[in-house]
């Protein structure tokens, strides 16, 4: 094979290989109903907030903030320390407080996590999101990804300091994982994915000056040694 086609050929295997492939496809354990299980067995944190609902008590039930003591102020039942209950517990535990009250109350509760998403997304921004929300659902809630944006290059920041990169391997990760004030940084894609053509322009055309120029002098240096 000449030098000029194998180069061409080695350009357009390095394009095949940059594409960006199929997602990764989702096991049980990336499915809502797994999600769901583990927003259960999670245990809220300072920071988070509790979305309280007590059905026909449209006056009790708001949203409430998590204080650094682990404690939330509700309705009747005042200061309330949570963080060292999992959701499906602490719910428990409400109705059973909430019984002294009413009769036979009916009560569902939602941990809210503030999750920042920055970077290559379009609506940059701090969002509230229940502890069964996945990566997709926050990226979209953000927008979704710029034209820049690589979802195979995802950083996690927690405090300044990175606690988990998410690849396509992270694309089953929920907020019951993070801790509210983590960042979500999507990062740019490289140059090359953001515009291959342009790249295989530039390497097509030192292909041509290789065939114009380079080649020629070639055969001609080899012709002499023969």
């Amino acid at each position: 094979m000449n030098h000029p086609l194998r180069t061409v050929l080695l350009v357009l295997a390095t394009v095949a290989a940059s594409a960006p492939g199929l997602p990764a496809q989702q096991g049980a354990d990336t499915s809502a109903e797994a999600a769901a299980r583990r927003a259960r067995v999670a245990t809220p944190r300072p920071g988070d907030q509790v979305a309280l609902k007590i059905w026909n008590e449209e006056e009790m039930s708001d949203t409430f903030n998590i204080s650094e003591r682990g404690e939330v102020i509700l309705p009747k039942l005042g200061p309330v320390y949570v963080i060292d209950k999992p959701v499906g517990a602490l719910q428990d535990s409400l109705r059973k407080a909430y019984s002294v009250y009413l009769r036979n109350p009916s009560i569902d509760i939602v941990v809210l996590r503030r999750i920042g998403v920055q970077g290559e997304v379009r609506l940059p921004g701090i969002y509230l999101a229940d502890l069964t929300v996945g990566l997709p659902e926050i990226i979209a809630r953000a927008g979704g990804y710029t034209d820049a944006g690589n979802p195979r290059n995802i950083v996690i920041v927690r405090d300044g300091e990175r606690v988990r990169y998410g690849g396509r391997s992270d694309e089953g990760l929920v907020v019951s994982e993070l801790q509210s004030g983590d960042q979500i940084f999507v990062r740019p894609r490289s140059a090359f994915a953001r515009n291959p053509m342009a790249w295989i322009g530039g390497a097509m055309g030192l292909v041509a000056t290789f065939n114009a120029v380079v080649w020629p002098l070639v055969k001609e240096i080899i012709g002499k040694d023969e």
